[in-house]
C-alpha cells in the first residue's frame, strides 16, 4: 500500500503545527488498485482522525503526478530565496513553475499514464497559463501557502533533489523534453547544504496555537 498526506505544516520538538490542504485529500492505494478491505480499514481510520481521505486505484501515477508538480513548485520556491510571499510577487518564476508543471504532466501521458488528480489537470492541462499563474499569485501570498509548502520546502532541500533525480529518470524514458522543469531543477542546487541557510533565511519554528490561516497544532509524544 502506498499513500500521501493531505497536511502540511512544520515540527519544533514534540509539537506538529499544520494545515488541512483541501484540494488535496489525503490519497492511500494498493499498487494494484484494488479496494481491498486492509485499504478500507486504513482510509478509514484517517477519516475517523480528521483527515479527509480518498482511496486511488492507480496509486503509482497519482504519486508520480505530485513528484512532478511538487518538484516544479519547491524549485520555483528555491529561485524565490524560499519565500512564498516572494514567488507570489514573481509572475516570471510562476510562469516558469506552470511551464514545469505542464512539462512533468506531459512526461506522465507520453508513460501511458493518466493525470489522475482532477484539479491539477484543470489547472494544468486545461486552462491558459494565464489563468495557472493568476491562481498561484493568490495562493501563495497568503500564510496557509507557507504552511502548506514554504515551510516544507525550506528544511527539504536534500528530498527534493532526490525526488526531482526520479523524476528525471522518468522525463529520459519517456522521452519528453521540459527544459523549463529542468531550469527549476537547477534551482535546487544552492539549496543543497544546511537548510537553515536560504538566503539568510532561518526556518521558523513552529507554534501549539492557530494562525489566521487555522492550522491545528498536536503534541507527537
Amino acid at each position: 500500500m502506498l499513500g500521501f498526506p493531505g497536511v502540511g505544516g512544520t515540527r519544533d520538538g514534540h509539537i506538529v503545527s499544520y494545515a488541512m490542504i483541501a484540494q488535496q485529500p489525503t490519497t492511500v492505494g494498493e499498487r494494484d488498485g484494488r479496494r481491498i478491505a486492509r485499504l478500507r480499514k486504513i482510509a478509514r481510520a484517517f477519516r475517523d482522525a480528521g483527515l479527509p481521505t480518498k482511496m486511488s486505484r492507480d496509486i503509482e501515477a497519482w504519486l508520480k503526478i505530485h513528484a512532478f508538480f511538487i518538484t516544479a513548485m519547491c524549485g520555483a520556491i528555491y529561485l524565490a530565496g524560499g519565500e512564498c510571499k516572494k514567488l507570489s510577487e514573481d509572475d516570471a518564476a510562476l510562469r516558469l513553475m506552470t511551464k514545469g508543471v505542464r512539462e512533468g504532466f506531459a512526461a506522465v501521458r507520453a508513460l501511458g499514464l493518466t493525470v489522475t488528480t482532477f484539479s491539477l489537470r484543470v489547472l494544468f492541462t486545461w486552462l491558459p497559463d494565464a489563468f495557472a499563474v493568476g491562481y498561484w499569485r493568490r495562493f501563495l501570498a497568503v500564510e496557509m501557502a507557507d504552511y502548506v509548502f514554504g515551510r516544507h520546502a525550506r528544511v527539504a532541500a536534500q528530498e527534493m533533489r532526490e525526488v526531482a533525480r526520479d523524476c528525471q529518470c522518468l522525463l529520459k524514458t519517456s522521452g519528453e523534453a521540459a527544459p523549463a522543469l529542468l531550469r527549476l531543477y537547477r534551482a535546487m542546487m544552492p539549496m543543497s547544504g544546511s537548510p537553515l541557510e536560504i538566503e539568510g533565511h532561518r526556518r521558523p519554528a513552529a507554534q501549539a496555537r492557530r494562525t489566521p490561516a487555522q492550522p491545528h497544532a498536536r503534541n507527537r509524544r
